[in-house]
């Protein structure tokens, strides 16, 4: 996961509470082998986003400061 929002993002992958990435940071899980879902994000300001969809192995969770999108790691920017 990374983040290009000017605040901390709080992130939520299905039932895992993964944690927060700092503003401009970035989160690596280890040993995903499945697609998890839905994905909700909780700005240090207190806005949510929900994605509903889920993210697999090969891909990766990008966060700015209004929205969130799941991308393939091969494309990613």
């Amino acid at each position: 996961m990374t983040s290009t929002s000017e605040v901390a993002v709080s992130v939520r992958i299905g039932d895992e509470d993964v944690g927060e990435v700092p503003q401009d940071g970035g989160v690596v899980l280890l040993e995903v082998t499945e697609c998890y879902g839905p994905i909700v994000l909780e700005y240090a300001d207190g806005r949510t986003v929900e994605l509903d969809q889920e993210i697999c192995p090969g891909q990766e969770l990008a966060v700015d400061g209004t929205a969130a999108r799941v991308v393939d790691t091969a494309t990613s920017d």
